[in-house]
């Protein structure tokens, strides 16, 4: 369920900010406004908005389908989120370091959080078979690793 709400969430906040370039500006992650400025809930907003619909769209299936197995692999709906979040706020901390200085430089997108949503579901049940279309039978998740 709270996989569900937080892909609602996040394709609701998305959308408003396609449509809205100073809500998009505003939550994107900027590490010189998150270093110097101190806007710290770039942090975690950037992982509500999306570049475009592809985006968008590729990012909320893979959480959708591997966070429903994750979530269920918690005792606490709570755990799972503050799993959600710290991922992409780790995902994030390097960069920020990286590009502190550079006032220009911007991202945006939940990648942080739904890899780590991803390869905990391979960790926790590796053999779990998946399809990917167009290929018509299901394979280990983690041959999915071994192969990239």
């Amino acid at each position: 369920m709270i996989t569900i709400i937080i892909t609602i969430i996040t394709a609701l906040v998305s959308i408003a900010a396609f449509n809205n370039r100073e809500l998009f500006a505003r939550l994107q992650f900027n590490p010189y406004q998150v270093y110097y400025r101190k806007e710290v809930h770039r942090l975690v907003t950037h992982g509500f908005i999306h570049a475009n619909w592809e985006h968008l769209i590729f990012n909320m299936v893979s959480f959708f389908f591997f966070g429903r197995l994750v979530e269920g692999l918690f005792n606490s709906k709570l755990l799972f989120i503050l799993f959600y979040l710290s991922a992409i706020i780790i995902a994030s901390i390097t960069t920020l370091f990286k590009h502190k200085d550079d006032h220009w430089y911007n991202s945006v997108g939940a990648s942080g959080g739904v890899s780590a949503i991803i390869f905990a579901a391979i960790l926790f049940d590796p053999f779990t078979g998946i399809i990917i279309l167009p290929i018509p039978f299901p394979y280990p998740e983690l041959f999915m690793v071994s192969c990239s």
